[in-house]
């Protein structure tokens, strides 16, 4: 038998996956049981409701994208190769949930509490400080220029990975395929240096 925390993740992942195929209005709770492989009446041993379940993984998928670069850009590299990391995790993640994140945006914000628009804004903060540490990192080892501003900088690196993605899946209808991400890191290394 899976230990309650494995089974709780069970049903995230689950959830992950009926919600992006079918939104949230279709996706039933019975839905992503069956993808889960536990009965229903498990799922609410866990969640109280579809709502709950919506916001607890939308919660999951924000904490588990953000931990992982965070671990991942920890190690020593150039900011190159932090930047194609960077990139290339984004990327997969943009792939991954493009509808969950089209779903949100698309709703007028009427499926996520205060709370969660408050929690997502932190963790975009999280996002800002990591990166500007990036840069910061970049000036004292000479790879970036010393005048340049670094919130800024910071704000223009994540905007253009990001809409470097969301461009490429949407026009080119690219969700399984790889983008590659080095004319992007080209363009960002040749404007902070």
């Amino acid at each position: 038998m899976a230990e309650p925390k494995d089974r709780k993740m069970d049903i995230l992942q689950a959830a992950i996956k009926v919600f992006s195929e079918k939104g949230f209005h279709e996706a039933t709770i019975e839905d992503i049981a069956a993808e889960a492989k536990i009965a229903k009446g498990t799922t609410y041993l866990y969640f109280s409701s579809k709502n709950e379940l919506f916001e607890e993984m939308i919660r999951y998928s924000i904490t588990q994208y953000h931990d992982n670069i965070i671990e991942k850009l920890s190690c020593e590299m150039s900011l190159k190769n932090k930047l194609l990391l960077l990139a290339e995790l984004h990327g997969r993640f943009i792939a991954e949930r493009i509808d969950l994140a089209q779903m949100i945006i698309n709703s007028q914000s009427t499926l996520v509490s205060k709370q969660m628009k408050y929690m997502m804004l932190e963790q975009k903060e999280r996002m800002y400080t990591l990166v500007g540490k990036i840069i910061e990192d970049g000036i004292t080892k000479g790879e970036v220029r010393a005048d340049i501003d670094k919130e800024i900088a910071a704000l223009s690196v994540i905007g253009t990975i990001n809409d470097y993605y969301i461009r490429k899946i949407f026009n080119k209808n690219n969700r399984k395929q790889h983008i590659e991400p080095m004319p992007v890191v080209d363009f960002l290394i040749k404007a902070l240096s």
